[in-house]
């Protein structure tokens, strides 16, 4: 019997880096990098701090506000002074905002 215990054919999770969005990121325990060596290697955490959570949260909801505003004035007969975001709308008339809202979006996970 002991010599099955001694015999593991598990694979060793700690082998690999843990992903940026798995189970941990909202149930794992590490809120800081404990050890100066940790620190050096390029250690990592698995919930980031709610001061963090809170910018997050304010940049994704502004930047929908910017969305929803920017169709207001469309509606009012106003136009876009960005020409990157004007020629989204064009192309994408009142869809600008999914382009929009994604590329927001996916530069900030982190």
């Amino acid at each position: 019997m002991e010599d099955r215990a001694n015999k593991r054919t598990t694979i060793d999770r700690r082998k690999q880096p843990t992903p940026g969005l798995s189970r941990y990121t909202f149930l794992g325990r590490r809120k800081m990098i404990r050890r100066k060596s940790d620190s050096q290697r390029g250690g990592y955490i698995d919930r980031y701090s709610s001061t963090l959570f809170f910018f997050l949260v304010t940049i994704i909801g502004l930047n929908v506000l910017d969305a929803l505003f920017t169709l207001m004035i469309l509606d009012l007969k106003g136009w876009e002074a960005n020409p990157v975001v004007n020629s989204v709308i064009s192309l994408y008339g009142t869809k600008f905002w999914v382009w929009k809202f994604s590329i927001v979006s996916v530069s900030l996970v982190p």
